[in-house]
């Protein structure tokens, strides 16, 4: 049922919880009290953001979307691929104006850091791409004002 948590073969973690919103591959999410998944970002003042709200972070990692309502599982842990723009091995990542996906640029005023993930490799374009990421202990560090 919702808030199940496993751990998959490769050590990589896992929770089951339903969409309040369409996810797609590569989505980070953050994951309520209730079990219920919304994509972080998208433009707005950062309070609305759902990063904001001290959930779990996850990450939807398969092709077919899913939408309100759909329950899936989502990683918690591990080596995910996802939605990244503009950021290099070494930078940090954040939330941003599009929801579900992450960014090198930082915007202080409006995204939040997203610390614990890294990506593999650079994405090196300013549109979200699928990129090779590894995410362990993940927690949101709210911008300064």
């Amino acid at each position: 049922g919702l808030g199940t948590q496993i751990t998959a073969t490769g050590g990589s973690r896992w929770i089951f919880a339903d969409s309040v919103t369409t996810i797609t591959n590569g989505s980070v999410v953050a994951i309520n009290s209730t079990f219920r998944a919304t994509a972080i970002g998208g433009a707005g003042a950062a309070t609305a953001a759902p990063e904001a709200t001290g959930a779990q972070i996850g990450f939807y990692q398969n092709s077919t979307s899913l939408t309100t309502g759909q329950a899936a599982w989502f990683m918690i842990q591990g080596v995910p691929t996802l939605l990244v723009a503009s950021a290099g091995i070494t930078v940090p990542l954040y939330s941003s104006d599009t929801a579900g996906t992450l960014t090198g640029t930082t915007n202080t005023v409006s995204h939040f850091q997203i610390s614990g993930i890294t990506c593999v490799v650079t994405a090196s374009v300013s549109t979200a791409s699928l990129t090779a990421t590894v995410a362990n202990s993940v927690s949101v560090r709210k911008p300064v004002a």
